[in-house]
């Protein structure tokens, strides 16, 4: 399974792979994936909540996303 920006918010939260997977994540990187696909907020939002520059945001979505789609990719080729 490929996970990109696009793809993420089709997943369900409550699949257990995903939740195990954003698990695995650091507190900065599962943040800003809940954040921007569960409850939809925008990088500009998300600058200002956390008091970072939007680019900031921009970089840690960005390297959660490779790093959730690994992880998912671990999970499934060992399924």
């Amino acid at each position: 399974m490929r996970l990109t920006e696009h793809a993420a918010p089709e997943l369900a939260l409550c699949d257990a792979q995903v939740v195990d997977a954003l698990g695995h994540l650091s507190i900065d990187h599962r943040t800003v994936v809940v954040g921007r696909h569960y409850l939809d907020w925008s990088e500009a939002q998300f600058a200002e909540a956390l008091d970072v520059a939007p680019g900031t945001v921009k970089s840690r979505l960005s390297r959660a996303l490779t790093q959730l789609a690994n992880l998912m990719e671990e999970h499934h080729g060992r399924s």
